[in-house]
């Protein structure tokens, strides 16, 4: 009997660890973030035909993707938003935010990429060269838009 208490307390002392470790495989996230801006249709003749052309080929873009991974969709302007609309009736772009926003809501989340789809005009926020960093993931973009580098005045 002396023996048996001796080597339960002995096993007690050791503190044994019984562990289990749980796996839950989840599909890396993508980000889609749509630029909603009014200058996106500034250079487009036919704004019908661009939306629901452009409207179409996203919707299918997206839809591939969902094969493989979980897609996250957005709209920003002066902010992000959770919807994705394509109205493109912002007055202004933070693109800044975006980058803020993402990192703070997918922080601990397998975070794949970024797709952006702007004209990378900006006129709020800071520099989104600057605020890309703070993401670590891939970004990749969609250019819309008139692209040219205008001269200031």
């Amino acid at each position: 009997m002396r023996l048996i208490v001796q080597s339960v307390i002995s096993f007690l002392i050791l503190n044994p660890i019984l562990t289990q470790i749980d796996y839950q495989v989840e599909k890396p996230v993508i980000v889609f973030a749509q630029d909603q801006s009014e200058s996106i249709l500034i250079p487009v003749q036919d704004t019908n035909v661009f939306l629901a052309s452009y409207k179409n080929k996203i919707d299918s873009l997206l839809e591939r993707l969902e094969e493989n991974y979980e897609v996250r969709k957005f709209s920003f302007g002066e902010k992000l938003s959770d919807n994705l609309d394509f109205q493109f009736n912002q007055k202004q772009t933070d693109i800044s935010s975006v980058f803020e926003e993402i990192t703070n809501r997918f922080e601990n989340r397998n975070l794949g990429a970024l797709i952006m789809a702007s004209d990378g005009l900006y006129n709020k926020g800071t520099n989104p060269v600057y605020s890309s960093n703070l993401l670590k993931v891939p970004v990749f973009s969609i250019a819309l838009g008139d692209t040219t580098v205008r001269k200031d005045i």
